[in-house]
This record gives C-alpha cells, structure tokens and sequence, in this order.
C-alpha cells in the first residue's frame, strides 16, 4: 500500500479488507514503559481489530471517539510515536512505532506512519467531522500533569520558606537547584502532552517516525 503525504494530499484509503500492521499495542498506557507484549492490529471497512492477551478485540469506526498523536515520554532511546484511540464505552487502544525494547526501528516506523494514515484517511470522512484529533495527547493527560505541577511547586515552596527561616542557605540552594531542574523537567513533559488539535488532512508530521 502506497503512503502519499498527509500535507493536504489524498491519503491511502482504508482497506475493504482487514489491513495487519505488524506493531505493538496496549489497553494500558504505562504497557509500553516495559517490553510490550502484544502485537498486531487491523484496519478494516468494519472498524479496528487487534488481540490483547491472546483475546480478539475489535471496535467498529462508529465507536471511534477521538485520536491522539504522541511523541512517548518514557523514550528510552530516541523518539518513539504512541497513536492512541479512544472508543466508546471501553478502554483506549494504544499503538506504539518502535521495536520490542523499546527503541526506533526504521522498518516499523514505516508500518506505523502507513498505520496513521490510513487510520486518518478514514476519518477524514464526513460522518467523522466531530471526532476530537490531537496532538500531544488528551485533555486529561494534561489536567494530570497540571496538578503534579502544581503539587510539586508547593511542595518545593514550602521546603524554601522552612530552609530560611531555619538559616539554612546551603540547604536553600540545594533544593533551588535541584526542584528547579525538576519542575523544568515536568514541564518539558507537560509541553509534550498538550492536546492540539488537527485535521486528518493535515497530520503533524513531527509526531510521525
């Protein structure tokens, strides 16, 4: 199957028949922070289909409720792209373009950016005008990390004041350095998973291998 560019030119059209792409998937997002183990999923003119613990799942295009593409925080060694699918009444299905360990694999990242295009050529579809597209991730991952945010700099706050009023400017600048590099560190994180939305005719080709 022929990939064209996802720039506003025609994308590849979901298959009358099921369409295997050779890639690892989760129901569980934190499923990728180890070695992944299950692997398969298909596109179809019914819906999406993979296999979870050797059980077939399978949803069909009505039950899609939104898409997100992500750029993995828990990279190990070098970019790794997550499409994440929400469905109707039941968990999301993660799919990640890299190899067993974790890290890029050219030849699969090609299977995932054909995965995403064909994924969107369906979308694109009129009847799914209102199905939420992002990039980044989605709006509660970024309501997470708000309040870890938020959390940490009170925590941080609090351990300052008590360092100086005790007189204690070693400790001060230990925790300034420290909780400064870690809060920019949450930040970066947070700047990752912002949800913004895009078409499906136009894919952020920054979050494709």
């Amino acid at each position: 199957m022929s990939a064209e560019p996802a720039n506003g030119a025609e994308q590849p059209r979901a298959p009358a028949q099921p369409q295997y792409y050779g890639l690892f998937v989760t129901e569980d997002e934190w499923g990728f922070l180890w070695r992944p183990r299950d692997e398969g999923v298909s596109l179809s003119a019914e819906g999406v289909s993979w296999r979870i613990g050797g059980v077939e799942r399978a949803r069909a295009w009505n039950e899609v409720e939104g898409v997100s593409l992500a750029e993995s925080v828990f990279r190990r060694h070098g970019n790794t792209y997550i499409c994440t699918i929400h469905f109707q009444g039941g968990p999301p299905l993660f799919v990640a373009g890299a190899a067993a360990g974790g890290h890029p694999e050219p030849e699969r990242g090609s299977v995932y950016r054909e995965f995403v295009q064909t994924l969107h050529a369906r979308l694109a579809r009129p009847e799914f005008s209102a199905v939420p597209l992002n990039a980044g991730g989605d709006e509660s991952g970024a309501i997470l990390m708000k309040f870890m945010l938020a959390i940490v700099a009170l925590f941080l706050v609090g351990q300052l004041l008590v360092f100086i009023f005790s007189g204690q400017p070693l400790q001060v600048l230990l925790v300034s350095a420290v909780g400064g590099f870690f809060v920019w560190r949450l930040w970066r994180v947070k700047q990752k998973i912002d949800p913004i939305p895009y078409s499906p005719r136009d894919l952020p080709q920054e979050l494709l291998p």
